[in-house]
């Protein structure tokens, strides 16, 4: 008789990236000055603020999934003159 043993693995998403790999993953490599200003945005707006952490100088790591969100908002409210 042969006994199968069953492997399971859970995968868990990563939920924060730093911002170098982040440039890479949204595709900013050539353009990393319009990623910076957006960075800045992003930080700084009352709901997607929290997704911003820096926890070193130097260091900061950004929320994979709020940042996506606020490219989103941004691209629908982009010839909106106060969109908050």
């Amino acid at each position: 008789m042969k006994m199968q043993i069953a492997e399971v693995r859970s995968v868990v998403e990563q939920a924060y990236i730093s911002k170098q790999d982040a440039i890479v993953y949204f595709g900013y490599q050539n353009h990393q000055s319009v990623f910076q200003k957006l960075l800045k945005e992003f930080k700084e707006h009352v709901s997607f603020g929290k997704g911003y952490i820096l926890p070193t100088y130097g260091l900061p790591i950004i929320n994979i999934q709020l940042f996506e969100e606020f490219l989103r908002w941004r691209d629908e409210n982009k010839y909106k003159r106060k969109a908050v």
